[in-house]
């Protein structure tokens, strides 16, 4: 783009769109500031935010603050979680899921929903190892999420074929 051959409309906006860029930056310090003194996600108050980067492989949908709220549901099957719910201002980045109650002394968690990634963390400083590390938890946990789901397919299919009225209904026919 050749700045001396835009019309005074284009450079306005564009002035605009600098300025507005600007403010964001600026905005997203303070945010920064005000983390120093969380440290774990259990620490975390309602109206608190944390850093999100919403993301598909190399594809970042969304990276900003959200706030976040934790919460625990007093329901059969949950006492190992806690559920969160984000929200942001003016981008699409609310999420409501659940994370293994373990995580909340870190300060950074991962999570998929519908395929999609959403990474929290409170320390931007150190995000690379923390995703890396994150990512360490999800596998070990999808892998155990698996192995149980296999189980119950073959206990299944098991009792399906020990199943005598299977057996007796075809040797009859």
């Amino acid at each position: 783009m050749e700045i001396k051959n835009l019309k005074k409309e284009e450079l306005l906006k564009l002035k605009n769109d600098i300025d507005s860029q600007l403010v964001y930056l600026e905005s997203l310090k303070v945010e920064k500031e005000k983390l120093k003194d969380k440290t774990i996600l259990s620490g975390l108050e309602k109206g608190d935010k944390i850093f999100c980067i919403n993301f598909n492989g190399s594809k970042i949908y969304h990276m900003d603050f959200v706030k976040i709220q934790f919460y625990k549901k007093d329901k059969e099957g949950y006492e190992n979680w806690r559920n969160f719910s984000t929200s942001h201002d003016t981008k699409p980045m609310g999420l409501s899921a659940s994370i293994l109650e373990t995580e909340m002394d870190k300060h950074y968690f991962l999570i998929e929903v519908s395929g999609l990634m959403f990474f929290y963390t409170l320390k931007l400083e150190t995000w690379e190892t923390d995703l890396r590390r994150a990512l360490d938890i999800e596998i070990e946990f999808k892998t155990i999420q698996l192995n149980k789901d296999i189980k119950k397919l073959r206990t299944k299919v098991e009792d399906l074929i020990s199943n005598n009225n299977i057996k007796e209904l075809i040797n009859n026919l």
